[in-house]
């Protein structure tokens, strides 16, 4: 599927057919018992196809994908984040898409993929510890693992 092409707003249901295209039963299955989520979805995709389809949409209309995201599956979110993480932006837009993210943040799967994929930080030492400690002084445990 070519996603630098997709209208978000009227082929995002393409584009989830497309991620079932992609299905791995086996991984499912596996994935769903170390998962142990019954907040989302698991279509089973392995993670470098999910790198994959975020970098794509990185370099695309990303705004509007963010938009469009039904976030009902795991691979949704997934690749939410991971899009996030790959955009050549500014840090404070970057920090602006985490908060508009982190709500989604519902398990240590997501939380550990995408803070793995968050390598801007390590270019923002200051900010990002600013950004750290707000997180650790959150309610949220998905938060404090985040930070």
């Amino acid at each position: 599927m070519n996603l630098s092409n997709i209208n978000w707003e009227l082929q995002y249901n393409l584009f989830v057919d497309y991620l079932y295209s992609l299905q791995d039963k086996k991984y499912r299955e596996f994935h769903k018992k170390i998962l142990k989520s019954d907040d989302l979805e698991l279509i089973g995709i392995r993670t470098p196809n999910l790198k994959k389809i975020a970098k794509d949409i990185s370099k695309s209309d990303y705004e509007s994908f963010f938009k469009n995201n039904k976030h009902k599956t795991y691979e949704e979110v997934i690749i939410h984040g991971l899009v996030i993480g790959y955009l050549k932006r500014p840090f404070k837009e970057i920090l602006d898409y985490l908060d508009i993210f982190l709500p989604y943040n519902v398990n240590w799967a997501i939380n550990d993929i995408i803070c793995a994929n968050m390598e801007i930080f390590k270019k923002n030492l200051n900010d990002g510890y600013k950004y750290i400690k707000k997180l650790l002084n959150s309610s949220n445990p998905w938060n404090i693992r985040f930070g």
